[in-house]
């Protein structure tokens, strides 16, 4: 999953910024908040508990702008590779204690 990640923002990186982060007032001014839905809905087919929705609203958020943030202070391949594999594995990490 990091090496996807990682790659899709590497071919990417300022259009996926653009559309993130500065797209306010486009026509794309929804998407991120459309992706992140999809990944919470995802994620909440899973838990069982209705209660940690607002949590995994969170968590979603979190995980979007941290990947945002990566790509905007991007320095290398090998800089960007180490943050989103961390990244990915503290949210994993994460997300497992929901389930």
């Amino acid at each position: 999953l990091s090496q996807a990640v990682f790659e899709s923002i590497r071919a990417e990186r300022i259009p996926f910024v653009l559309l993130m982060d500065k797209s306010k007032g486009t026509q794309y001014a929804g998407a991120k908040k459309e992706l992140m839905t999809f990944l919470e809905q995802h994620i909440l087919s899973g838990v069982q508990e209705v209660n940690k929705a607002y949590m995994v609203t969170l968590l979603v958020r979190h995980f979007f702008d941290s990947i945002v943030e990566i790509a905007k202070a991007y320095q290398d391949d090998d800089w960007a590779l180490t943050n989103i594999t961390i990244l990915m594995q503290y949210h994993m990490s994460g997300m497992k204690s929901l389930y």
